[in-house]
């Protein structure tokens, strides 16, 4: 536990390690215990009793045998102030994400840990179990899902459409959501269409391209959004399904997405030709295939992580193309690596050096994500001094396209309130 962290007490465990006491082996409390966590999922939720605005979430493990003495989850719950997770950098598990070390309850198979949690808890986390003392294992390796899961990354929506990263493609993990999707009408709503095609480019590389049309359109020309990191929308995490939902609830008009598959991303990283090929050539071609409108009042660009530093650059760029900038968890520490120099936040000081354009932006990030969350921060402020139309939020999440997913309704909704 580190310094200043409360110690938390599950009354399910506390309940559990008053009946092993009681029984000695507990054998028969801890089978009915496991019998639970599969009926009713894991990890458990429980009230704060404290705050209504807070859960107690604990994470639980059912060792693989006795020769177990350490198990990590992957993934951390609590809050830690960005300056503090910077400071141990070397302990994140990924994209800012630290290890917890789960406690063993008594002698028992149950291994365990409690965290105090907002009520829009969404993030991902796996499982490693260690046989030997102070072994830590690779952050970086996919550790192993929890059997008992209520949520998971990918599920059942994700389409079985190849990736151009065979990693990434057999990438899973288990979730929590305690700010779940919203389910969709009762009655069967009207669908998009999502198509495949594939842009032979002339300024960058030849890539694939997912367009999605809503349903019931017209000829008349769409309002229309690029997405970068297209292959995880169009398959990982399918967005047609919120778009339909959010349209059928007139929530969002009808709009055009192309979702372009990004080669790497390095190009994401402010490159003024890669920002030229999404207006002057993927736009362009797009509008050949389906009529979209040229007005950047009613065009946005969106993207997430590196994506979202491009989104927001792009708009910088070239503010006579998108006028909208739909940027989840942005990456706004990037640096322009400049002889003798780099420029931490390079793309924040641009706004601050540039005259205010005809922008609106949307910004959000996870309070689990360490650096990501300062500089986001900053952003926002700066666009305010600036005086841009921001709408920003800070969710209890993770950097993860599960988060994501959860949250790319609200930026829409946001941006187009007014269309």
């Amino acid at each position: 536990m580190s310094e200043g962290e409360q110690e938390l007490e599950s009354p399910r465990i506390a309940a559990l390690r008053a009946a092993v006491v009681a029984d000695g082996a507990g054998s028969g409390a801890v089978a009915e215990f496991w019998r639970r966590a599969e009926a009713e999922g894991t990890p458990l939720v429980e009230p704060d009793p404290d705050s209504e605005e807070h859960r107690l979430v604990t994470f639980v493990w059912r060792a693989s045998s006795p020769a177990i003495v350490a198990v990590e989850l992957k993934g951390n719950p609590r809050w830690r102030s960005p300056l503090d997770s910077w400071l141990k950098a070397a302990t994140f598990a990924r994209d800012g994400l630290e290890t917890r070390q789960l406690q063993q309850l008594a002698d028992t198979d149950v291994w365990f840990d409690t965290s105090r949690v907002r009520v829009d808890l969404r993030m991902t986390y796996t499982f490693a179990e260690r046989e030997a003392a102070g072994v830590n294992s690779d952050p970086w390796e996919p550790g192993a899902l929890d059997p008992f899961a209520t949520a998971s990354y990918p599920d059942e929506t994700a389409l079985d459409v190849p990736s151009v990263d065979p990693d990434w493609a057999t990438y899973r993990t288990s979730a929590v959501d305690l700010r779940p999707l919203p389910k969709p009408p009762p009655t069967a709503a009207p669908t998009g269409v999502v198509t495949e095609h594939r842009l032979i480019g002339t300024s960058v590389d030849d890539r694939r391209v997912w367009i999605y049309e809503p349903p019931g359109a017209s000829d008349e020309p769409l309002p229309v959004m690029v997405l970068h990191d297209g292959w995880n929308w169009a398959a990982h995490t399918p967005i047609a399904p919120i778009l339909d939902h959010l349209i059928a609830e007139r929530k969002i008009p009808p709009l055009c997405v192309v979702m372009h598959e990004s080669a790497d991303r390095d190009e994401l990283a402010c490159r003024p030709a890669f920002t030229d090929f999404l207006a002057d050539e993927l736009l362009p071609w797009a509008g050949r295939l389906r009529p979209l409108t040229d007005d950047p009042a009613r065009t946005i660009v969106a993207g997430q992580s590196y994506g979202g530093l491009n989104a927001a650059y792009s708009a910088l760029r070239r503010p006579d193309r998108f006028g909208h900038v739909l940027s989840q968890s942005g990456s706004f520490w990037w640096r322009e690596a400049t002889p003798f120099d780099e420029e931490f936040g390079w793309l924040i000081s641009e706004f601050v050096r540039s005259p205010r354009l005809p922008v609106r932006f949307y910004l959000d990030v996870g309070l689990l994500e360490s650096y990501m969350v300062p500089t986001n921060r900053h952003f926002r402020d700066v666009l305010l001094a600036k005086e841009y139309d921001v709408t920003y939020r800070e969710f209890h999440g993770d950097h993860s396209w599960f988060c994501w997913r959860g949250t790319v309704g609200d930026g829409l909704e946001s941006l187009t309130r007014d269309w």
